[in-house]
């Protein structure tokens, strides 16, 4: 029934004769606008009412009335959802000494509730209306036109959410991965319909592995561990590949490529693609392009010379472009990450069989990342170029990848230090704002020149943090701290994330990248979730408290929220305030000056607990939204009484008439001078000697520690 489902949807969305004329058309300046669309009726219908316009389609104007009345505006398939698991102040930020990063990291805790959505349900009835992909639990999305969740995205908005103690948010993202992999065999590129044609880089096992670091769940990794195992094996099926060593011609090897088989324009990009293939004179020309620019698509470098050629007429240009003929260096280390996630979760729930299988396949791939791509004489890992046999000798990011996945020898303390001089000698450490995604300075691709992406710089960070070397470990502290800086200073100018920054001495820090298909996305999903998880791994130890901002801009301004207080005439006024630091002498000043009244005669009540001066609003748990009661101070019905002056004590002690020699009465001296007691001493076994009974002038005694009385013989 799916693949029904699927197939009908293709011929609107994918490749057909609606696409090509809206696309065509331009009826939209983006061309991912159109096939984000949802359908107002079944696909079928949409096909017959398209085809009965016959050749009238060719009119804009016939066109613009046909897609009007049959499509909805994108979008509308989607709620936007505040999170349950949202909390206003996560206890993991405490540990932020900073007060300026402090502030930054609750502003970008507080996107995540912009950026979270859910999918209607009747997207799940009738699935055969939308290019988008039911999934059954809310997400992140990145922002800006990307109105889906993304594949490899997901990986880094995880461990902002796992930061931000959003444990059921992250869990629920994994879910919705775990699901189009027991749908459709892998997790495609993004949740729509036109990416079931290619995936991006794997982490999907890694997101599992980074959710049970931080939760200990193993319940929930046994549930999904076979999922995972299905997900190997289509990576396995689709994307390796064996070959023999080019130079030794004798040992065979497994690698991975990204080879996506689509032969026709990305509809997302449609009209770019046609535009490319241009000057192509046959279809097998053009079907082959369009696989390898879905092939790039798939890396999720889309666009970047490194699968462009690197010689020759063309060269560096996108029409050059050869993805297949390249084994990516990252790709490989990605799946060597995966089989020891794998290996170390079959080892934790006693199935050695299966341990051992993946660690066998983890240490020979460590040993064909080293093989096929390590070059002894730079010091580093290249991808490797199969229509040459030579390595892609060129500066990349991804080149230092395999350290962030351990892909080398354990007791090799050598490696990492190779990779940090080769990063010294390119010149990349010479850049203060961020780690260049290239050193291609000519090309005009997003993936190129000064552009650094978050994903690549958190990689980096974390190879060179945990590769246990004292001086290395230093030196991924000052990389977190410069990418801290540009990023918070591009925000208090802004207000804004973005997808990728410009990392160019010419230009202010923090100014958002260039290049690509598309204008800059603002949200932005990745870029949070890495500043979130560098904030929890430095948070303690970097200060931005001497970063000159632009403008003059010291710290952040206030994040304004509504505030809603109930006044005793039963209206609702609601302030714009920032709820983290407002008094509540100063909420009463704003009532005073909206409401007029004075503040003496105000009394606030947030959940049954009256509001003292004095104390910020967050002490009583008032958060944004939240509904404040005033009550006027109830003075009594009656007139007021004077208070009584008093000059003394109100009650006065009683004082014990002392009686002078008082004590002979105790006493009596006989006619001999003989002394002799006149109080009786108590007989009891529980008194003894020296407790005496007091004497009544009923000639009764009575003992006032064991209560007995006698009376005096006559």
């Amino acid at each position: 029934m799916l693949y029904y489902v699927v197939s009908l949807l293709s011929q609107i969305y994918c490749n057909g004769p609606i696409l090509q004329a809206v696309q065509e058309a331009h009826l939209f300046p983006d061309s991912k606008y159109f096939v984000d669309m949802p359908l107002k009726q079944d696909p079928v219908s949409t096909l017959r009412d398209f085809y009965e316009l016959g050749d009238s389609v060719k009119e804009v104007s016939v066109l613009e009335a046909f897609v009007e009345s049959h499509f909805e505006a994108p979008g509308q398939e989607l709620i936007e959802v505040y999170p349950d698991d949202w909390a206003p102040y996560p206890n993991g930020f405490q540990h932020i000494d900073d007060y300026r990063l402090k502030r930054w990291a609750l502003h970008l805790h507080r996107i995540w509730r912009d950026l979270c959505r859910r999918v209607k349900d009747d997207v799940r009835v009738h699935q055969e209306r939308y290019s988008l992909l039911y999934v059954p639990h809310s997400f992140i999305i990145p922002g800006g036109r990307f109105r889906e969740f993304y594949y490899w995205d997901t990986f880094w908005i995880l461990k902002g959410l796992l930061f931000s103690e959003m444990y059921d948010t992250a869990k629920g993202v994994i879910l919705n991965l775990i699901f189009m992999v027991d749908n459709h065999g892998f997790v495609p590129n993004g949740g729509r319909v036109y990416y079931l044609s290619r995936s991006q880089p794997p982490l999907l096992t890694p997101m599992v592995y980074e959710y049970f670091l931080a939760t200990g769940d193993l319940d929930f990794v046994e549930q999904v561990l076979p999922t995972l195992e299905k997900e190997q094996h289509f990576w396995n099926l689709n994307r390796a590949r064996s070959f023999l060593h080019p130079e030794t011609k004798e040992e065979m090897f497994q690698y991975y490529q990204y080879r996506a088989t689509m032969k026709f324009p990305r509809p997302e990009s449609y009209r770019e693609d046609v535009e490319l293939a241009k000057g192509l004179s046959s279809d097998a020309e053009r079907e082959a392009m369009w696989s390898n620019v879905a092939s790039a698509a798939e890396t999720g470098w889309d666009f970047s010379t490194r699968w462009f050629a690197q010689e020759g007429p063309g060269m560096h240009e996108l029409k050059s472009i050869r993805t297949w003929s390249i084994v990516p260096v990252d790709l490989n280390a990605f799946m060597c990450l995966n089989m020891r996630y794998m290996a170390s979760f079959y080892e934790i729930f006693g199935n050695f069989e299966k341990k051992n299988e993946y660690y066998g396949r983890y240490q020979k791939m460590k040993l064909a990342i080293k093989r096929l791509h390590w070059n002894e004489t730079d010091g580093i890992w290249y991808d490797y170029d199969l229509e040459r046999e030579a390595h892609s000798n060129t500066y990349y990011v991804s080149n230092a990848l395999p350290l962030y996945s351990k892909c080398y020898d354990d007791e090799d303390d050598v490696t990492p230090y190779k990779v940090f001089e080769y990063l010294k000698r390119e010149g990349v450490l010479n850049f203060t704002r961020g780690i260049p995604t290239s050193l291609a300075m000519g090309s005009i691709q997003q993936w190129d020149k000064e552009n650094a992406w978050p994903p690549m710089v958190h990689m980096v960070v974390e190879a060179f943090r945990t590769s246990g070397d004292l001086n290395l470990m230093k030196a991924a502290e000052q990389m977190a701290t410069q990418w801290l800086v540009v990023n918070y200073k591009g925000y208090v100018s802004t207000y804004a994330m973005f997808e990728k920054y410009n990392v160019s001495m010419i230009n202010e820090e923090g100014v958002a990248g260039s290049g690509g298909e598309y204008e800059v996305q603002k949200g932005f999903g990745w870029t949070n979730g890495v500043i979130l998880d560098l904030l929890d791994k430095y948070g303690s130890k970097i200060s931005v408290s001497g970063a000159a901002v632009p403008n003059g801009v010291r710290f952040l301004p206030l994040t304004l929220e509504k505030m809603f207080v109930k006044t005793f005439s039963n209206k609702t006024v609601v302030f714009n305030v920032d709820p983290t630091e407002l008094s509540v002498e100063q909420l009463k000043a704003l009532i005073a000056e909206e409401e007029e009244i004075a503040v003496p005669d105000q009394r606030l009540v947030f959940a049954g607990c009256q509001l003292e001066d004095g104390t910020l609003l967050r002490a009583y748990g008032v958060d944004a939204d939240s509904t404040i009661h005033l009550d006027l101070r109830l003075l009594g019905g009656g007139k007021k009484r004077k208070k009584k002056q008093y000059t003394g004590p109100k009650k006065q002690k009683h004082v014990r008439k002392k009686v002078k020699l008082a004590v002979l009465k105790l006493y009596k001296i006989d006619d001999n001078g003989k002394i002799h007691r006149q109080r009786l001493e108590c007989n009891s076994a529980s008194c003894g000697a020296g407790i005496f009974m007091a004497k009544h002038k009923d000639g009764r005694f009575y003992c006032g520690k064991c209560h007995q009385t006698l009376k005096e013989k006559k």
